[in-house]
């Protein structure tokens, strides 16, 4: 018994951290909860909400237009004789 228990509050708590990395805390904690393994997988392979979706794409555009600043300072330290910044 106290292996279904545990079992279910892992579920549980799988299932409220995967949901919520998808915007579907919620959803993931009572599928988790009553489907135990099953309810993780389902939550696992939900597609994430458009909210959740717009906020990654921010995110990698950041992250690329942070690169590019990073790649033409090198190129322009290099162009001007100066030792490349090698913070990474």
């Amino acid at each position: 018994m106290a292996v279904y228990v545990a079992v279910d509050v892992i579920c549980l708590f799988l299932g409220m951290i995967i949901g919520g990395s998808k915007g579907f805390t919620g959803l993931g904690i009572i599928l988790g909860l009553l489907l135990g393994p099953l309810g993780v997988l389902i939550v696992a392979v939900m597609k994430p909400t458009p909210e959740v979706q717009a906020k990654r794409q921010l995110e990698v555009e950041a992250a690329v237009e942070a690169e590019r600043a990073r790649q033409v300072e090198a190129e322009r330290r290099r162009l001007q004789g100066q030792q490349p910044d090698r913070r990474t």
